[in-house]
């Protein structure tokens, strides 16, 4: 079973997302990010809103025992319509949580000292993290990121893998928000080898080339084999899927073919089909453990088209269930809101597919479908 799905941006049928920063909410001040637009401040929405119900529904209520009409519970009603419109902005534009540091407190206090989100739609559970230590079977040890539920129950284990850049803020705060949405993630350092702990600068591409070269196949293999045990041994079971973004999106395919997980979703993942730097993974196509969900960028002039074609074709050959996802008018790296090329309609898009995908995947329902890939 295969899905393809396009999506392409029609003035007539798409509206148009105008994400809004946290920072003008309740301050009734523009923001300084050019690529967000300003709403009123919250009082200012309030009393807007609560002045319209009154002029236009002026009798609403249900009379007293004395016969006197309840005041309306309209104007309370746009005050939580307003918070929910705020938090909603907020989840479509991930970088108006970090341009809310003065109001809503660090998203991280430095580089390497994880803090607690803040909220945003598509929170459920309260969270712990952590980095723990991994022994690996080739006798190194990894260090790994660890989101999940601070309290028993996630509902399954998720294995993120980076970007080329390493485990930093960026993948750091997309693994709290699968823990928040009650998953127990882990996000293992895979350049662990060669630079551990290393976060590279998005600009600077030339410094991560070293750490991605020297990535081989079967030590990453050694890797998610640690990543996939300890989600086991810590309440995931045998119930775990994976994801990643760019290289991480190989990363997680790889990790589809050597682990017993339920599925993957790669973002982009470039290195999948053959080319001149590598013979890519399409002719292990048959070693597929579970069904994926691939996302692509129209735009992305890493990885053409004809490599999305025959990533699908061997697919397809190999008789695999897939999901392959286009947002015609993505580049690379869409997704992560600390690139020049990130798009937050196909972010916003494709965040709630991810969810979707996962937990049919992932329940006793999806565990048909993922036997029969």
């Amino acid at each position: 079973m295969h899905h393809d799905i396009t999506t392409s941006p029609d003035p007539e049928i798409t509206p148009t997302v105008q994400p809004v920063s946290l920072c003008n909410i309740g301050t009734g001040k523009a923001s300084l990010d050019p690529r967000v637009s300003t709403l009123p401040s919250d009082r200012r929405l309030n009393r807007r809103l609560n002045h319209e119900t009154a002029e236009t529904q002026p009798t609403r209520g249900r009379p007293t025992a004395t016969g006197k009409m309840r005041p309306s519970r309209r104007p309370l009603f746009s005050k939580h319509l307003q918070s929910f419109t705020a938090r909603l902005q907020t989840y479509i534009h991930p970088q108006a949580r970090r341009n809310s540091k003065a109001q809503r407190g660090a998203c991280y206090d430095g580089a390497r000292s994880p803090q607690k989100m803040p909220f945003h739609l598509g929170d459920h559970v309260d969270i712990r993290t952590e980095y723990v230590t991994l022994n690996v079977s080739d006798g190194t040890s990894m260090r790994a990121y660890v989101a999940g539920p601070s309290g028993p129950g996630a509902k399954a284990g998720l294995l993120v893998m980076q970007e080329a850049f390493g485990v930093n803020a960026h993948v750091r705060g997309v693994t709290e928000r699968f823990g928040r949405e009650g998953y127990l993630a882990i996000a293992p350092e895979l350049f662990h080898r060669t630079a551990p702990g290393f976060e590279g600068r998005y600009d600077d591409f030339p410094s991560v080339m070293g750490h991605m070269q020297a990535l081989r196949d079967p030590s990453m293999e050694v890797d998610f084999r640690a990543a996939h045990d300890w989600l086991r041994a810590n309440g995931a079971g045998d119930n775990s899927a994976a994801v990643g973004f760019c290289m991480g999106g190989r990363a997680a395919f790889l990790a589809a073919m050597t682990l017993p997980l339920k599925s993957a979703v790669s973002f982009y993942g470039g290195g999948i089909a053959p080319s001149q730097y590598g013979a890519g993974l399409l002719g292990r196509a048959s070693e597929l453990r579970a069904p994926v969900l691939l996302f692509w960028g129209g735009r992305d002039q890493h990885i053409p088209a004809d490599h999305v074609r025959a990533t699908t074709e061997a697919l397809r050959a190999a008789q695999k269930s897939f999901v392959n996802v286009e947002f015609s008018d993505a580049d690379h790296g869409f997704f992560c809101n600390e690139r020049a090329s990130y798009n937050p309609v196909a972010a916003a898009e494709a965040w709630p597919l991810t969810l979707a995908f996962l937990k049919t995947n992932t329940s006793a329902r999806g565990q048909g479908a993922a036997a029969r890939s």
